[in-house]
This record gives C-alpha cells, structure tokens and sequence, in this order.
C-alpha cells in the first residue's frame, strides 16, 4: 500500500491514540512476533510502538522456546501475537505480559475463545483486538474496557450496506464494512466496499469513542444465499465452530436442500462426534448467530476438496 510521509505520521499519530486506550504507556518494552517480510503487520505494529515511545524487540513468527526466554529476559509487558501462538508461549510462562494485541485470526468474533486465551496465561491480561487490512491500517481496535473493536473516525468513515443493494444498513444489524480515508495522501479509498460482513453499533464508552464493532468481522459478504427467507453466508459457521476446542479448525460443509420450496440445511464436520452436547450448544449458538435453524448436524470421516457450500435447489 502507498503512504507519503504524512500519511505514516497520521497513522502513528491514530495508533497512538489507541495504544493509550489500550493502557499501554511509553516505558512498556513490546515483542512482535508477526512477520516482517511482506507481511505488513510486524511493521505496521513496530512504527505506531516506536512512535508512542516503547522499545519494541522483533521476534517474528516461530521458535517459541526463544521467544519466552527473550520476553522473560527483559520483562516484556506487551505481546503482540496471533492468538494460537500466544496461548502456546503463555504455555511455557510469560509472567511478566499484561497486555496482549492479537491479530492474524479470528478472536472476539469466536465465542469464548478470549476466555480461554486469558486462562492459558494464568494471571490477568488486558487483550487488544485489532480490524486492519493492506489497504487501511488501522480501521478498528478494542480498548482496555473491553466493549468491542471501536471504529477509529477520525481516520476512516465506516458505513454498512446491503451486499446486494448497496443500501445503506442500519446500526445493529448485518451488512458489508464499506471505507472512506478522511485524511489519505497516497492511493486513498472512496466507499470501498471491503467485502467483510459485521455490524456497527453505538454504545458509549470510557475510553471516550462511540461507534463499535462488538463482534469485529462475521464473515464474507461475496458467499451469501438466502435459507428458509433468511440471508445466511457460510463461512460464518467456522468463527462458530471455533468457539468450541473440540471442533475448532476442523473442516466443514454445508448442503441446502428444497422439497416443494420448503428448504432443509445440513451441516456436515469433518471426524468424529465428540458427544457430551457438544452438538446441541452448536446448534443453538448456529440458531442464534446465523438467524437460520440448521435440520441435521452430521459427522464425516474426510471432507477433503469439498466446496464450503452445497446448493441443491433448483
């Protein structure tokens, strides 16, 4: 992505808003273990730490027996990681870490998984969610007070759109991330629709920034089919299945069927049941996130190769 040299200095200048939100302060040593080649995030996350005043250590991705001896060493205070991987060094003991950024996957969007991230550390951590892409860095982050990933408007103008109409959707409900840069030199965006599906809303906060995204992103807006009435996007089921470790990861696929226009929808997961209602908690969860009832849970030895999503209406 194009930046001039104001442009970078305006994105430090909003990052460093939200690093003190985040309650982190100039004198915090920070690790980055995202990478630094051309992934843009190891980078993006070393300039805004370095021109709010931390001293930030490089890690990169990988070798994570050094990585805790290198955080232990010199006390970091702030991780910036992917969650699997922070979980893995939290394994080891990283005591001294209060703050951890994350990034890279899903995470508040997945029910549950920030609890298990916060137990994997065994002492209590302030977790930072970030929205970013290539095109717009930064977009949305959370705050120390944990009431979603805030919108940063005073760089981006953030609207929600029907995928199909390209209407404008209101706050609270469903609808494609749609970006405007306010203050961009180089290469800026102009209504670009970002393809993400989300909501936004308005909800006061104490770090001072009103509009959120309490879940960050759903799923892809390019994917949606309507079921039994309802709009209903695919890849909205594998954020739901990560909120269960047991399922987490594993691949699936979704078949919708008609019978004299009455639609049935079939889920199928790849392995083996793990029983202990592990189905029926999906199930409601599938019910309430999605909006659609799903007929049949099914299990499935190998899903190799198979599309997301099996259409066999006419």
């Amino acid at each position: 992505m194009y930046q001039t040299q104001k442009d970078l200095e305006t994105i430090h200048q909003v990052c460093a808003r939200t690093l003190k939100a985040a309650g982190v302060t100039p004198d915090d040593m920070v690790a980055v273990t995202f990478g630094y080649h051309m992934f843009v995030a190891g980078l993006f996350y070393q300039g805004q730490f370095e021109y709010y005043g931390s001293k930030v250590i490089p890690l990169g991705p990988g070798e994570s027996d050094r990585a805790v001896r290198i955080i232990n060493d010199y006390s970091v205070g702030v991780l910036v990681s992917n969650p699997t991987f922070a979980m893995k060094l939290a394994a080891k003991g990283i005591p001294s870490v209060h703050t951890l950024f994350v990034g890279g996957e899903p995470f508040t969007s997945v029910a549950g998984y920030p609890d298990r991230v916060k137990a994997a550390f065994g002492h209590d951590i302030t977790i930072i969610d970030s929205y970013s892409m290539a095109a717009c860095m930064p977009i949305a982050r959370s705050c120390r007070h944990e009431t979603g990933l805030h919108i940063v408007d005073d760089y981006v103008y953030a609207e929600l759109v029907d995928p199909n109409s390209g209407e404008p959707v209101p706050l609270g409900e469903k609808g494609e991330l749609v970006l405007t840069h306010l203050c961009k030199e180089a290469a800026p965006l102009l209504r670009y629709r970002t393809g993400d599906l989300t909501v936004l809303q308005e909800a006061p906060c104490a770090c001072g920034r009103t509009l959120t995204m309490p879940k960050s992103v759903m799923g892809r807006t390019d994917e949606m089919v309507k079921v039994k009435g309802v709009k209903f996007w695919p890849s909205q089921v594998g954020t739901i299945l990560c909120s269960d470790p047991k399922l987490a990861g594993r691949k699936y696929q979704v078949t919708v069927e008609s019978d004299q226009g009455v639609d049935s929808l079939t889920l199928t997961i790849e392995g083996s049941d793990p029983e202990n209602g592990v189905v029926k908690r999906i199930s409601d969860l599938l019910k309430t996130e999605t909006l659609v009832k799903f007929n049949q849970i099914e299990f499935q030895p190998d899903l190799a190769g198979g599309p997301l999503l099996v259409n066999k209406r006419n």
